[in-house]
């Protein structure tokens, strides 16, 4: 027999998907009750973050980096992987 409801369980209920035994187990639970409210707050503390977003005057400088066609002259001085032995 299960004593508390999971992270899975409390989610569920959080968006009105729980079973019955969630719900009502939520309901008689201090502990599994504190568990919800510290979600809910992890959650408000999650959207309270601003938004990052790299500065506009640097995105050709990032996108240079991240460019595939860009790979060679970044990779021109790191020597070839070992090839594995085939007789082993």
């Amino acid at each position: 027999m299960r004593k508390h409801c999971t992270m899975s369980e409390l989610l569920a209920v959080r968006d009105g998907e729980g079973s019955a035994w969630a719900r009502a187990h939520l309901e008689e639970c201090p502990f599994c009750q504190q568990e919800m409210d510290m979600l809910y707050g992890r959650v408000a503390a999650l959207r309270a973050l601003p938004a990052h977003r790299p500065p506009r005057d640097r995105w050709a400088a990032i996108k240079a980096q991240a460019d595939p066609t860009n790979l060679f002259h970044r990779n021109q001085n790191v020597p070839p992987a070992p090839v594995a032995d085939e007789r082993a």
